[in-house]
């Protein structure tokens, strides 16, 4: 992208008045999911939202404008990747304040789930705009209900981190949660990924995905023991991977505070601490009561 070209399309319109700023014609930022892989799971809500909008942030511009121009789109795509991000998001700003609608997608899937676009998100409400989700195609959703694991209750834990410490680190804050858990890895690093998760966190069921809706779509289910031994005899993969592994198999009354700890912390993400009282202490045995006094001191502290 060039330098400043978009601010010089935001000033390129004709300035809105402070009434109308103040109005409900402030602009909208729109979150469109995009396919992961086969163009045909886009929607038509996702198609309109393209169309309609004043102009797109892609992860990849290039990728960006081959989606638009799949589906006869044509409109200025600008960088929003982790390096664009925080220099354009004042001009984002201000084009919402001149009222114009800006579509923003990654590269591929839901934007916002580990990619820049959760910084813009952010920005934006913050500076006190609305944004609206365009539901569609997940690599996380897709993986978990195509993995054949228990998808009541699950953690997605994003991107394995590449070094072998960090890796480790990374499974034993996890390994005693009794959730499913979900994450990306790359297939240069899969095997030492997998390697270290057999040793931290046991021979659990996993499902090991990649390609997901895509040509060359594959899914590799079983034990991790027999899945590391897959992959040793076969090398490698290729494309975007989805590793889904069933959470800790952990009796009722068996809870260390500890692990009701965690259990609380993932839980305050999301529930109001009277119901993550009364659903912990279904599942560990402790008395509700107990659960919410934790609970409150931990959302205290």
């Amino acid at each position: 992208m060039k330098k400043n070209s978009l601010s010089k399309h935001i000033n390129s319109h004709e300035q809105v008045s402070q009434s109308q700023l103040k109005s409900k014609n402030a602009g909208r930022l729109f979150l469109v999911s995009t396919p992961i892989g086969n163009l045909g799971d886009i929607s038509a809500r996702a198609i309109e939202t393209l169309k309609t909008c004043d102009f797109v942030l892609a992860e990849d511009t290039r990728i960006g404008k081959k989606l638009l121009s799949a589906f006869g789109i044509s409109k200025p795509v600008y960088r929003a990747d982790e390096e664009a991000t925080e220099k354009i998001i004042p001009q984002i700003i201000d084009a919402l304040e001149k009222g114009r609608d800006i579509a923003l997608i990654s590269d591929a899937g839901t934007p916002c789930v580990s990619d820049p676009g959760q910084r813009v998100s952010s920005a934006i409400i913050d500076a006190g705009f609305e944004i609206y989700p365009i539901p569609g195609a997940s690599s996380v959703l897709a993986g978990l209900v195509a993995s054949g694991i228990d998808a009541k209750q699950f953690a997605f834990l994003g991107f394995i981190p590449n070094k072998q410490k960090a890796r480790q680190d990374f499974f034993n804050n996890y390994k005693s949660m009794p959730l499913t858990l979900i994450m990306f890895e790359t297939g240069p690093r899969l095997l030492a990924s997998l390697g270290d998760m057999f040793e931290v966190m046991g021979n659990r069921k996993i499902a090991v995905t990649r390609e997901l809706t895509k040509l060359y779509e594959e899914k590799q289910r079983g034990l991790l023991a027999d899945i590391v031994t897959h992959y040793q005899e076969k090398g490698a993969p290729k494309g975007e991977i989805v590793i889904i592994i069933e959470g800790a198999q952990v009796s009722q009354n068996n809870y260390d505070d500890a692990q009701i700890v965690d259990l609380i912390k993932e839980s305050l993400k999301t529930q109001s601490v009277k119901d993550l009282s009364n659903e912990i202490a279904k599942l560990t045995g402790r008395k509700s009561r107990d659960i919410y006094e934790m609970a409150i001191k931990i959302k205290n502290a």
